[in-house]
């Protein structure tokens, strides 16, 4: 199976040097080949740290993969994430993970500036941006509401706020633009 260092080599052999990108770029990698292939990228685990989703195997400027270990179909994948995700700072990635709800549940309550290391499980990923699947692509709508959304405009919750939103409430709000999915969204549970 194709493992995470050749995901991660592939993802600086398109000019990605900062490893929060890379870190970020290789999480929705794996969410959205089990949202769209119905099956992992690569084996390894993805944890929720603090700043976002990590891959801890991928070590700062170590990566030793193989680009050409993809399948064509994880290939595809690859192409249609960079796509998207590629050229964003660390910061709009990070901003981002953290109002997703696998990040958020996999830090089991933990506060903002607290540190975590629990899992990310592929089935959270999956559950979570299987709803938003339309074939193996985004739509405009798509990407111009997680561009508004990742830059937290005026009357959101802060990215540390409690408020988590479900895939289904989020995708009717993409969609129809009805309703807010932060009104109706229950506070994450903190763990004292």
């Amino acid at each position: 199976m194709t493992s995470a260092l050749d995901v991660a080599a592939l993802i600086r052999s398109r000019g990605v040097s900062d490893q929060w990108i890379v870190q970020k770029v290789l999480y929705y990698c794996q969410a959205w080949s089990l949202a769209w292939d119905g099956e992992p990228m690569f084996s390894d685990k993805i944890e929720a740290w603090r700043d976002g989703p990590v891959c801890p195997t991928i070590q700062a400027d170590r990566v030793s993969g193989e680009p050409r270990a993809l399948a064509p179909r994880q290939l595809d994948t690859f192409n249609v994430v960079f796509s998207l995700y590629g050229a964003k700072s660390k910061e709009w990635l990070i901003n981002l993970t953290h109002r997703e709800r696998p990040w958020i549940d996999a830090r089991g309550g933990a506060l903002p500036h607290e540190r975590t290391s629990g899992e990310i499980a592929p089935e959270a990923m999956k559950a979570f941006y299987a709803p938003f699947a339309r074939g193996k692509g985004f739509s405009d709508a798509y990407r111009e509401e997680l561009e508004f959304l990742a830059h937290e405009p005026e009357g959101l919750p802060p990215v540390d706020s409690d408020a988590v939103v479900e895939g289904e409430s989020f995708l009717h709000w993409l969609e129809r633009g009805e309703g807010s999915p932060w009104l109706a969204a229950p506070p994450a549970s903190h763990v004292d």
